[in-house]
């Protein structure tokens, strides 16, 4: 039973590491003071056609469709000074898929979190006393494991974040339906590469926070656990001598 729980134990670590990540791209995503100041910094408004306000009310409504928040996707924007629809059916088709991914990813969550949860739990019941010390090395060792996994998927992204990003798609969705031309496509042109590399960066930062605040309380219950087990010793052994 002890092997099982400390087993459970380490894979709860990218479990919960996991879910922390979706919560902050539920979060983050449709965050719509960020969102106007990165619009406003990218400064594409000639590339687009499109006010800031407007390229924000647009993204604002594609995450709300993504998370489900509203069923109606189409509007319409002025570019460069006409009245337009905003989706073609390709765009509409892809948003469809990418709110599909989404309801399963958030679904995940909370299974996720679940699991965790159970892990923790179990080991509680196991190890009784010591279980905070369990729980805090099997955390430490995991998100070490993690992080030399984020590390080399971040070194990754920021050398050639194309190539990421087309991974990223032909795992989850279909490589040619998420293929489209800035020339006739205005979703893909609002969506440019570098705000989704911003983003991506801050949910990132985020989620590592948040990783850090857990392993600061974890390094300190190692830390006493391992002093304490020393001092034992030390009393067991003047106690015999």
């Amino acid at each position: 039973m002890r092997l099982l729980s400390k087993i459970l134990a380490y894979a709860a670590v990218p479990c919960l590491v996991a879910a922390l990540l979706i919560s902050f791209i539920g979060r983050l995503s449709g965050d719509k003071v960020w969102i106007k100041r990165e619009y406003e910094k990218l400064d594409i408004n000639d590339y687009t056609g499109m006010s800031t306000d407007e390229m924000c009310t647009v993204y604002l409504r594609m995450v709300d469709y993504m998370k489900g928040g509203t069923d109606e996707l189409q509007t319409e924007v002025t570019v460069f000074g006409k009245r337009t629809e905003m989706f073609g059916e390709r765009e509409i088709s892809h948003m469809n898929d990418v709110r599909k991914l989404w309801f399963g990813v958030d679904t995940a969550k909370y299974i996720l979190f679940a699991f965790a949860a159970i892990a923790a739990a179990l080991a509680l019941y196991v190890y009784r006393r010591s279980a905070a010390a369990v729980l805090a090395r099997c955390w430490l060792i995991g998100i070490c494991a993690v992080a030399a996994i984020a590390a080399a998927l971040a070194i990754w992204a920021a050398v050639d974040f194309d190539s990421f990003w087309i991974l990223f798609h032909a795992i989850f969705l279909d490589v040619p339906s998420s293929t489209f031309d800035p020339a006739e496509s205005l979703m893909i042109r609002i969506c440019v590469q570098q705000l989704f590399s911003d983003l991506i960066l801050r949910i990132a930062v985020y989620t590592v926070s948040a990783c850090a605040v857990i392993s600061i309380p974890a390094g300190i219950v190692c830390k006493t656990s391992g002093a304490g087990r020393e001092t034992a010793k030390n009393r067991l052994k003047n106690a015999k001598e």
